[in-house]
Order: C-alpha cells, then structure tokens, then sequence
C-alpha cells in the first residue's frame, strides 16, 4: 500500500518533470512565442518596478504611448506565485520553468482528484489525470508559452472538483472553498476561463443534481462565482474599465471569431495529423489547433457514458456545449455567446475545449475503472474489440494509399490541401502513421488486457497510462521542440530595459508591432521597449488607421510620439532617414528608421484648437506639420482651452512607473502637451492643486498651465482599483478570519471528553 500511494502522488509531478526537466536548473529556460514576447519581459517590469520605486507598476509607458500595466487582462501581477517572483527578484527563467512545472503537477492531481469524486477507481483516476495532464490542450497551451493559462488548465479541475461537492453538501464552507479557488482565474489574469465558468458550472451541477436541490445548488454556485469576482476585485474592476476603453470593446474587431475551432477541423480530435490537430505536424503550435483528445481517452469515456449514467449526466452536457461555443461563429450559439458583453472581449474560442478534454480524462477514468473492475467474460470481450482495433487499423495501414485516395477526395480536405499545397505529403505520411500507431496499439492493449486480467488494478492502469500517454504525446512533440532555448539564445532577455529613466528624453522606440523590439539588436545604450501581446487603447487604435491609412504624408502624426527611431515592415514609404535592418527573435528583417528631430517627450505647443469630434481632429493633424507644434482638443474641453499658445520651457522631467514630474517655467497662459496615451487613471496636478487632463490629438494627454514656475505632476490614482483593493482584503481576510474560528472550534476540547 506504501508503495501504491507512492506512486499515486509520484506519477503526475514526474511526468511535469519530463515536459519541464530541461528548464528546471537554468540550463534551458522556456522560450517559445508568448514567454520570449511576454512573460519573462513582464516580470522584470514588475520587479523593477518594485525594487527601483518600491511599488509595483501600474501602467506601463511606451507600448502604444502606454497602457494600463497590473490593471489591464495581461499580466498576472497578483497571482500568488507572481507576487513572490517580482518580490523576491527570483530570475524568470527560473521561475517560469518551476511555476510550469507545479502548475502542469496540480493538473493532473487535480482531475485525478476529480475522477475520484466521481467514483473512479485508483487506478483509472491516475489513467485519468495523466490523459488530462498530457492532452493535446493541455500541452498546446504550455508549449506556446501562455502561462496564465497553463496555470487556468491546472486550477479548473479543482473548482469542478469543489463545485459537485459543495453542491452535494450545500454547506456554505464547502462554497466558499470554490469561490476562492475560482478567484485565483481572475488573480491570475485568466479571465476568459472564469467568465467560461459561468456556463459550464451551471452545466456540471445540474446534469447529476436531483430536482429538488437543484435550484438550491445553482444559487450556491452564483454566490460563490460572485464571491470570487468580489475576492479578485482589485483585478475585475479595473480590468472592467481597461476593456472598455481598449480594442476589445469593438466586437466587430474580431476577438471571439479569432481562432476558433473550424468544422473540418473535427476529425483532429480523434485522429491527429490527418487535419484540424493540423498545426501540431504541420507548423508551429497555438493554443488554437491543440485539440487532439487522445484515441484511447476517448474510447474509456464514451465506455463509461454509455454504462454510466450519472456520469453521463455531468459530463455529456458540458462537452457538447464546450465543443459547440468551441466552433465559435460557425454556429448560432457561438455568434450569441460573442454579443453579449464582456463575453465579445475574449478571443481564442477554441480554449472551450479545456473543458471537452477534462470530460473526456475524467470520464475515461471512470471508464477503465469500470472496465478493470468486471467480470472475467467482460475482459474477453475487451480483448476481442481491441484485436478488431488492431486488425482495423493495421488493415487501414497496409493499404493506406488507397485509402488516403478516398479520404483526400473529401471536400474538407480538399479545401485544406488547396490553402495548404506543401502539406499534402505531409498529412499522407501522418495518415499511414496514425493507422499504423492504430493497429500496434490495439496489439498491445489486447495482450496488456489479457495477460493483466487477473492482476493489480494499478498494474493494469500503470500500462494504460503509459499507452495513453504516448497516444496524447505523440501529435505535440514538434510543438514541445520550440518551448527549451539556451539562455545564449534568447540573450535580449537579460538585457530586457528597465522603466525609462529620469531623463530618457526623446531616444525612445516606436514600431508597428511591439513584439518586434524584444529580441531586435538596436543601437547600444537605446532604451527599448517592452512587447505586450493585450489589446491597445481604442484611442490609439484610431489614431494609429488614421496615421497608416488616412495621411498622406509619413511619418505625419506618428511624431507625436516624441520617438526618435521607427522599426517599420520593409517597404514602408516612411520620409525618415533609413538606418538599415535588424531581425528579430523569427528571423523577419525590420527596417530601422531614424528622426533626426523628434519631439520631446513633453512641451508647450504653439497653439491649442478646438474641433467638434476626433475625426475632424486626425483630418487636422494630416494637413498640420507635427513641426509645428499645434495640438487639437475635441468636443467642450477644447472650445474652453482654444487660443492657449504661450511660450515656454521644459526644465527636469522625471518619469516613474506611476507619476511623472516636470518643472515648467511659461510666459503667459500655455498648454503643456506629453507624448502619453490618456487613461482616465491619470490625474494631474499643477502646484500640488489637481488639475483636469485634457486629451488632445485624440489620444495623448495635455495640461492648462498658467504663467510663472510650476511643478506639473501626473500620477496614477485608479479608483477602481483602490476601490477593488479594498474589497478584496476584506474578502480575504474574511476567509481567513473564518477558517481560524473554524479550526478553532475543532482544537477546542469537547464537553464529553473532558
């Protein structure tokens, strides 16, 4: 028995250690797309932030004039292991390579856990996991480097896990055991999984749920979703607000149609590299194209929703659904899940089918249990359907030219090879490889079932697992060979910039796509930017398709920006000097453009105007020099500061991650322009007395100064946020302050055993 619960919490950590092993000593760090754009550049903000300023940022300058930083749905600045990361100083490679692989760890514990719950057998809850731990979603998402939800696939078993025992129980600490697991998505800037939950918690609890508790148990579940959102409110509100106001809130912009899971795709779930688990053979991964549910998983699951009834109930109805809103416009229900708010936010549909996946492994768990728990007669007849399986595929394999014929004359592979010619030999190879995979694997399943009838369930189960894991692993190993680099490799991680300096002047960088300047060899000693993968203001938005499309003159309005160098497509008619190219981190060439003159990071204008509405704003500053130093307001505010055009001068000018300082001296009433995106966060201040923030030419920020020496100040001051703040202390420390008095009352004596 020692030796089985050794195994038990052994299995799942060691085989996170074969996926992550190579990162864990520093020698290999993970850098595949989102942790070389992302993860490892963020984390050093976060703790130069805080080591340098003794604060965490809260807005991050230069990525598209600034952005909202710890507030916006990007970086999980909050999340527990975070906080300890960018206190600590801990290095991101290291830190990332050992969150991945504790996170990859609580997966599968967490869906064996799960399965057990459910009934499962020991043996079929360990099969179970490890399907859940190296599923094709699973492994997909870790590969590309998306961390936060890595760290969503490891916690949603454990809220699916506490939500049916809660709604068993109906004990109001068995809810709020849920709710502060749930918490931990939103903490964790995985929103997109926690607004998910709202459909498919309400799916789980009913399916089993008898009538009468039903409605109960439902209630409890919308408590504790709320009671989660108010737990996480210092991310919720402010993020709220951030969407609001980035591209996001346009659904016509195409968030939730991007990346869903197309119709030929299906036969990717079970048949990897014939097509729709395309990327997997064919190119680089995206948590998009990782559907592959694993051929044996599957067969187990749909076992046990055919004998099993309860289980049915729960899962069915959450994977039919999960795998419906998956497809994402292509049906009626994906089209109205997109329209309503804040659900229109996310993009990435097909991330539904994390929750296909964990139905499949916990249904398969309780389908090998079942199986490995019957009668001798029922695994005769198991060994007999997998020598049909065996037959049947190696059958397929022997003549899998003609039968790659037949399937190649079908309309959705046709339309797959007529986008994608260079991958028909591939997908014919992968079709006589997955056959052949077909056949061996039901040679072995049926020898492993006959000779095993009679033995340890955890035998049985430990030679499942191994054959379920290569039939999971298989389709994701091209992915899993871009997730390891050698530090050498991505060495502009360690000369990630720090926030600007005091007197970073106008030497900063702008680009039309932030993740270029990650790994680009720029100029020495020129402050970089940092890539940021989330959403742009809707202001700059507008002003960067008005700069790129509306004027005719280059660069126009893109010197506002105060940037002295441009990094720009190839090709670009840009009227800058050409300082030649520097290639990025995928081996694309950029072109490095360089203003001899550009525009301070602040001054005073030369004159402020007023127009009635943006559009009149961007058709005034394609027919204005950006030399001349004349701004636009828009809209009331502008008709109360127009005429302003008193000289002046900018003297100290002190930027910080959350203020920004200037000494001005003016001859008469000026304006003072700076070359940031406005927030509603910012508020300004001239000598200590707060003054409004004007925005001006549509997306940058201006302040009415009048004559004489002043010290102007911006700082960031969100309401949301401290109001979210608040309310999450109290929240927590509610539940702490709950969980003493309860094991308190358990330490305390009772009267009859006195």
């Amino acid at each position: 028995m020692a030796l089985v619960s050794a195994w038990w919490f052994a299995l799942f950590p060691l085989a996170a250690t074969a996926l992550v092993g190579p990162c864990l000593t520093g020698a290999r760090i993970l850098g595949a797309f989102d942790d070389i754009f992302y993860w490892h550049p963020f984390l050093r903000v976060a703790q130069d932030g805080w080591h340098r300023f003794g604060q965490p940022p809260l807005w991050l300058p230069g990525i598209f004039g600034g952005i909202p930083f710890a507030e916006s749905l990007g970086p999980s600045v909050w999340y527990p292991t975070d906080l300890l990361a960018w206190s600590l100083g801990i290095p991101s490679g290291i830190f990332y390579a050992w969150d991945a692989w504790l996170h990859l760890s609580l997966a599968g514990i967490g869906s064996a856990w799960l399965a057990r719950r459910m009934g499962a057998s020991r043996g079929g809850a360990m099969f179970g996991g490890l399907c859940y731990l190296m599923s094709g979603h699973v492994l997909g998402t870790f590969s590309v480097g998306i961390a936060t939800f890595v760290r969503g696939c490891a916690i949603i078993p454990w809220i699916a896990g506490l939500a049916l025992r809660a709604a068993e129980d109906g004990r109001p600490r068995s809810w709020a055991a849920m709710s502060a697991v749930c918490a931990l998505l939103p903490l964790g800037a995985t929103h997109q999984f926690f607004a998910y939950l709202v459909v498919a918690l309400p799916l789980l609890i009913v399916g089993g749920t008898p009538g009468r508790r039903a409605w109960p148990a439902l209630a409890g579940c919308a408590a504790a979703l709320g009671g989660a959102a108010a737990l996480s409110a210092l991310t919720v509100m402010p993020a709220i607000r951030a969407v609001q106001l980035s591209l996001r809130a346009d659904s016509s912009h195409g968030w939730t149609t991007m990346a869903s899971l197309p119709i030929a795709g299906l036969p990717g779930l079970l048949l990897p590299g014939i097509w729709g688990s395309g990327d997997l053979w064919f190119g680089p991964a995206t948590a998009a194209s990782t559907e592959y549910l694993g051929l044996i998983p599957f067969a187990f699951a749909a076992y046990a929703a055919a004998t099993n009834s309860r289980a049915a109930k729960r899962w069915v109805p959450v994977m039919i659904v999960s795998m419906i809103l998956a497809l994402g416009p292509a049906t009626p229900a994906g089209r109205v899940l997109g329209s309503i708010p804040l659900m229109s936010s996310f993009r990435v549909s097909t991330r539904w089918l994390v929750f296909v996946q964990l139905a499949v492994s916990v249904l398969a768990a309780l389908g090998l249990g079942a199986l490995l728990r019957g009668a001798a007669r029922a695994k005769r007849r198991l060994t007999a359907i997998w020598i049909v399986v065996a037959l049947v595929g190696g059958s397929v394999w022997l003549v899998r030219d003609t039968a790659w014929a037949n399937v190649e004359g079908r309309p959705w592979v046709r339309r797959a090879i007529a986008a994608r010619p260079e991958a028909e030999p591939a997908m014919r190879r992968a079709f006589g490889r997955a056959f052949a995979g077909i056949g061996a694997r039901g040679i072995a399943a049926a020898g492993l079932t006959a000779l095993t009838g009679v033995a340890s369930p955890v035998v049985i189960a430990s030679a499942w697992c191994a054959m379920g894991a290569a039939d999971l692993v298989i389709p994701a190993l091209p992915t899993l060979r871009s997730v390891y680099a050698r530090p050498g490799e991505i060495a502009a991680i360690a000369a990630v910039p720090r926030l600007p300096p005091a007197s970073s002047g106008s030497s900063r960088v702008f680009t039309e796509e932030p993740h270029y300047l990650i790994n680009a060899r720029l100029p020495a000693g020129l402050p970089w930017v940092q890539g940021y993968h989330g959403a742009p203001l809707a202001s700059f938005g507008t002003f960067w398709d008005a700069a790129v499309y509306g004027c005719t003159s280059r660069p126009g309005p893109f010197a506002w920006f105060g940037s002295r160098y441009y990094l720009v497509k190839p090709g670009e008619r840009w009227d800058l000097a050409d300082r030649g190219t520097v290639t990025n981190y995928f081996g694309q060439v950029l072109s490095l453009r360089e203003d001899p003159a550009p525009l301070p990071r602040a001054f005073f204008v030369t004159r402020v105007d007023a127009a009635g509405t943006d559009d009149e704003v961007l058709a005034a500053l394609c027919r204005t020099p950006a030399s001349a130093r004349r701004v636009y307001v828009a809209g009331p505010r502008g008709r109360a500061l127009a005429g302003r055009k008193a000289p002046g001068a900018v003297g100290t000018l002190d930027l910080t991650p959350n203020r920004i300082t200037a000494d001005v001296a003016t001859a008469g009433d000026g304006f003072l322009f700076f070359s940031e995106a406005w927030y509603p966060a910012w508020t300004g201040f001239v000598d200590g007395v707060r003054v409004p923030i004007a925005r001006v030419n549509v997306m940058f920020r201006g302040i009415a100064v009048p004559e004489g020496r002043h010290t102007v100040e911006m700082v960031y001051s969100s309401l949301p946020f401290r109001i979210g703040l608040w309310i999450s202390l109290l929240g927590w420390a509610g539940l702490a302050g709950a969980a003493v008095s309860r094991a308190g009352r358990a330490l305390r004596p009772r009267e009859g055993l006195r």
